[in-house]
């Protein structure tokens, strides 16, 4: 085999970086063994060693993200993922948006912290540190996993994880034979001379939430495995209810974060992407929103459980679940398959089996805690062991068998709650807070797994193929097409996807606006009628009160035109709950709490919201397409309704769109985006605007479309490209030949052109052409005229003295037209006048503009929720130290 050395490689910190990989690996194990052996044997020179190998795995997960830095930051382009995600020009704060672009980078960031959080547990005492740890890092073993690359030549080489440190050249073979290296007299060891910039950041990425929005939801998904942690460790040392305090602030703090990161991807959806809002049930956004949905609901089941002792058993499931299912939204967003069903997944690097086991890693170990006996344990564990060996010995997962598996744990897991964990000798009244609270938690998780299951539908389809010939016999026994489609697992999501969750989540989101509401007035353990029945009355009245003034200043009349009768009852229902909400907590926090703010984290967040079911349903349903399109066709580019939606605006030529006076005005580059000026002026409120959405190129055709939008207090008014021209500003296209006579009208771009004469003189009587001295010239004239203006231009033809003639064209600018004369002979000998025309086309872009009335209370209503959160977090974390 030929041995190359390869020039110019910096080669050191890809080795160093792989070296903090694999010691990150490595002590994370060692940690989570060290701190498992703490938690049995209760030795204090156990915890100093664990404490000390943390610090080992802490330090190597901050070496990774250096060197991975480092590479980024110095363009250094011989390793893949620096080449891949980054590029010469890009700002520091986008070479920051490059590092968690890719799969690898994600999963540092998810790395990193969680080291974070776990230095916060490791270096507080606390009898929970070393269970609690344990569990952690046996999570950071698996994610230190994914970033080593290693070939295992005993598993038919098969690549235990993907390193961030590859080499362009290994991922590329074919970089080093390119054919441009024998153009320039290049070895194969130089090819580096010809990689001088990278591929650059996805156009979409390069916005400033993505330098914010990765690192806040990966803390938020990080974070997760925190209370998780806490349930696995009481079941492990036997302390089933106490676990609840000191977890509890950690899962507000959970709360808290990974909404705010996915309050984050709302605002980046908005102001990148053009599909006209921020939220389009994506499965990517949807796989983020589940967990947090349930994260929730658990959240409400342990205040539950610290205020009545009840609930325990649903609060172990929610706040397990919760991280579980971030490790499932891992696995669907990483394993390509969702394929085309989302916009912005991952492509699948090879992991697919690596996040099949995190998943299912996570899934089994509260069914081994869940066991009392160590001999249970020790059955369970090893059946786990078997499984897994049987699997990668056959180089298959086998789909039947696990699903068995998966099941009988479920079983078990049911059996020993059912049997091991303590419960309350007292029965929820329906009439209690707890009660209702239960009830509203349900109502969460219910619509969580209304999400999860349609979001899952390609997953199904990838379980149900494997039993085809079952589904198949079910089809011919039932007729049902359905199971036909199960065993070919073709199976499609509904294609209106976004009126499908709508149409259920609406209803969801009305019960939990009622309850957040209502349940504040109730006390725990058992509600006096009377006080109840006053305060819940109040609401209701004043509520409704307040509904019909709303429906004045939202304008949600209801119009034939505007709102199917149906509809409109349910977006009525819909604000009330809403305003229901907000007036309810309001009171309570006036009344109950006399505005103490340490203690009305539960009503601030329950006030936001009501603040942000309202703003989605006036910006939703007052929404308001403003570039209404009743004159030009698209072909098959576009759809009836896209059609109707798109304008197609000429520069300078303005454009009445409702109250809008538009005008495309002008376009500037500065790479690599391109800027498209639309000057706005308000014929109600007489005020100009000008906006300035934008596009970037890739390989000729447009890369990403960045929105623009002009923000009022009321409103938003939205601006995004389809299509931008083509062609260079100073570009003229061939037109037409004419042949001429004196006083003949032809019309070119839109203007009138008369010959006026052609003239034959000498080049000395001209004093433009006064360096022709000798030459001969036929000088036409033409007047051009375009509305009220008209000018002369002069085509000239230029005889020699050799008798060879060149044609002197004359542009006519403010027409946009130019004219190029050759004068000649027909077969009669008599002289014709020949002009060739060029245009300079008219420019012009298709543009959608949308008006979202009162979108701003969606915002507010999320920036409350999450002050909301705060709060509770602080109260809880308060109550932990006490």
């Amino acid at each position: 085999m030929e041995t190359i050395v390869f020039n110019n490689e910096n080669l050191w910190i890809g080795h160093l970086g792989r070296s903090f990989v694999i010691i990150s690996f490595i002590s994370a194990l060692l940690a989570a063994m060290a701190f498992a052996w703490h938690t049995h044997y209760k030795k204090k020179e156990d915890v100093a060693l664990a404490k000390g190998i943390f610090g080992l795995h802490l330090i190597s997960v901050v070496g990774i993200l250096g060197t991975l830095f480092y590479i980024i930051y110095n363009h250094l382009y011989e390793y893949n993922y620096a080449w891949q995600h980054s590029s010469n020009n890009l700002p520091l704060r986008y070479m920051i948006s490059s590092f968690w672009s890719g799969q690898e980078g994600s999963f540092l960031l998810w790395l990193f912290w969680t080291a974070i959080l776990g230095a916060a547990l490791t270096f507080k005492k606390s009898e929970w540190r070393s269970p609690v740890m344990a569990v952690i890092m046996l999570c950071q073993a698996v994610l230190a996993s994914m970033l080593l690359g290693i070939e295992i030549p005993v598993l038919n080489d098969f690549m235990f994880g993907s390193s961030p440190f590859q080499l362009l050249r290994e991922v590329n073979p074919d970089v080093i034979y390119m054919p441009e290296l024998d153009q320039f007299g290049l070895a194969k060891a130089d090819y580096l001379h010809l990689i001088t910039d990278g591929n650059s950041l996805n156009p979409l990425l390069q916005n400033y939430w993505m330098v914010i929005h990765p690192p806040t939801l990966f803390l938020g998904f990080a974070s997760t495995v925190v209370p998780f942690a806490f349930a696995i460790a009481g079941l492990w040392t036997k302390q089933y209810k106490q676990w609840v305090k000191p977890a509890l602030p950690w899962a507000s703090f959970s709360g808290l974060v990974l909404g705010a990161g996915i309050i984050m991807g709302a605002f980046w959806a908005y102001e990148s992407l053009t599909f006209g809002g921020y939220w389009a049930w994506d499965p990517v956004e949807n796989a983020s929103l589940i967990p947090w949905l349930v994260l929730i609901a658990g959240l409400h089941v342990m205040v539950i459980n610290r205020s009545t002792g009840n609930s325990l058993g649903l609060a172990y499931v929610l706040i397990m679940g919760a991280f579980i299912l971030v490790l499932y939204a891992s696995f669907l967003t990483r394993s390509g398959i969702l394929g085309d069903s989302s916009v912005h997944s991952f492509t699948d690097l090879g992991l697919t089996q690596q996040l099949l086991v995190f998943v299912l890693l996570f899934l089994v170990l509260p069914v081994l805690f869940s066991f009392k006996k160590s001999k249970e344990k020790i059955i369970y564990g090893s059946t786990i062991i078997a499984l897994l060996v049987l699997n990668i010995l056959a180089g298959k997962f086998f789909t039947g068998i696990n699903l068995v598996f998966l099941i009988t744990s479920g079983v078990l897991f049911a059996r020993n709650f059912s049997k091991n964990l303590p419960h309350s000798p007292h029965d929820e009244s329906s009439y209690s807070r707890e009660f209702w609270m239960f009830i509203g938690s349900l109502i969460l998780f219910l619509s969580a797994v209304q999400i999860l299951f349609t979001t899952s539908i390609p997953v199904f389809n990838k379980i149900t193929a494997q039993f085809g010939g079952f589904f198949k016999w079910l089809a011919n026994l039932t007729g049902v097409q359905t199971f036909e489609k199960m065993g070919a697992g073709t199976v499609n999501a509904p294609l209106d996807i976004i009126s499908h969750f709508n149409n259920f989540q609406i209803w969801f989101a009305i019960i939990m606006a009622v309850l957040s509401g209502l349940v504040q007035f109730l006390t725990y353990k058992k509600t006096t009628g009377k006080n109840f029945g006053k305060w819940s009355g109040y609401t209701f009245a004043i509520s409704l009160f307040v509904t019909a003034i709303f429906i004045f200043i939202f304008h949600l009349h209801y119009n034939k035109q505007e709102f199917d009768l149906k509809n409109y009852i349910s977006y009525l229902i819909f604000l009330f709950s809403a305003t229901f909400a907000i007036v309810g907590n309001i009171i309570f926090m006036a009344k109950a709490l006399r505005w103490k703010w340490k203690l009305s984290g539960s009503s601030v967040a329950h006030v936001g919201f009501g603040l942000m079911l309202m703003g989605i349903l006036v910006s939703s349903s007052k929404k308001n397409v403003i570039s209404e399109n009743q004159i030009y066709t698209y072909g098959d580019k576009m759809n009836k309704q896209e059609t109707r939606e798109t304008i197609a605006l000429f520069q300078n030529q303005p454009h009445q769109m409702q109250e809008y006076l538009v005008t495309y005005a002008k376009d500037t580059a500065i790479e690599p985006d391109h800027y498209y000026r639309i000057d706005y002026y308000d014929t109600l409120r007489k005020k100009s605007f000008s906006l300035k959405p934008n596009v970037q190129f890739r390989n000729g055709s447009i890369a990403s479309s960045n929105p623009d939008t002009k923000h009022y207090l009321t409103r938003d008014v939205f601006t995004y490209l389809i299509q931008v021209p083509d062609f260079d500003e100073n570009e003229f296209l061939e037109d037409s030949v004419y042949f001429l006579q004196q006083g003949d009208t032809i019309f070119s771009n839109q203007s009138m052109v008369k010959l006026i004469d052609v003239k034959k003189v000498l080049a000395d009587t001209v004093e433009s052409l006064k360096t022709l001295k000798g030459f001969e010239l036929y000088v036409a004239r033409l007047a051009v005229t375009k509305m009220d203006s008209t000018v002369i231009a002069t085509p000239t033809f230029v005889i020699s003295s050799t008798g060879k003639g060149d044609p002197i064209p004359s542009f006519a600018e403010f027409a946009g037209v130019k004219f190029e004369y050759t004068p000649g002979e027909d077969d009669n000998g008599n002289m014709v006048h020949r002009f060739q025309t060029w245009v300079k086309p008219q420019r012009y872009v298709l543009m959608r503009a949308i008006v979202f009335p009162y979108i701003n209370l969606v915002w507010l209503g999320t920036i409350v929720m999450l002050v909301g959160f705060g709060l509770s977090f602080s109260r809880r974390r308060k109550e932990n130290t006490r």
